[in-house]
């Protein structure tokens, strides 16, 4: 759109110069009438490049979500004795050691000490495995994760978010 605008004003700019030109054999009151108009659409033009900064400039500082997409939370390897008593295969899975405040995971009610068993429906051998998987995606898409809370299995959807 700012290419549109130097264009139109270059384009004005030019229009300004031949009727100054013309203007001097045709007499002042034609020159008058169009620097009037050229400065009228001159001061549009500005105005326009101020509102677009302004706008930038707020859409930008209201966009928290910078980085690669995330659910905000800090995890650990499930132990031997977790995955005995949750009743899975030793290495599958992961602990919620933390949650993010206002995070993605915090939205969707995931709590510290929670389990991560799966997302999308891929199983989590590593934790690692969220990341990468997150990174494929986008901020703002939603997968679901297969927790246990309070050893009930939930499937929980979870908007990614952006790091901060």
């Amino acid at each position: 759109m700012i290419d549109i605008i130097s264009f139109l004003l270059l384009l004005l700019i030019f229009c300004a110069l031949v009727s100054v030109i013309w203007s001097k054999e045709k007499g002042q009151l034609l020159f008058s009438i169009v620097m009037k108009w050229f400065l009228f659409l001159v001061c549009i033009s500005v105005g326009i490049y101020i509102l677009i900064f302004i706008l930038a400039f707020f859409q930008h500082r209201n966009d928290n979500s910078s980085g690669p997409p995330t659910i905000g939370v800090t995890l650990d390897p499930i132990g031997p004795a977790n995955s005995q008593l949750l009743g899975i295969t030793p290495g599958t899975g992961v602990y919620v050691e933390s949650v993010e405040p206002g995070g993605p995971a915090a939205d969707a009610g995931i709590k510290d000490g929670d389990f991560i068993l799966s997302i999308d429906g891929n199983t989590i051998t590593s934790v690692n495995d969220i990341s990468d998987y997150d990174s494929t995606k986008s901020i703002g898409d939603t997968v679901v994760l297969d927790v246990v809370h309070n050893m009930q299995h939930y499937n929980v959807p979870v908007v990614l978010g952006g790091s901060n």
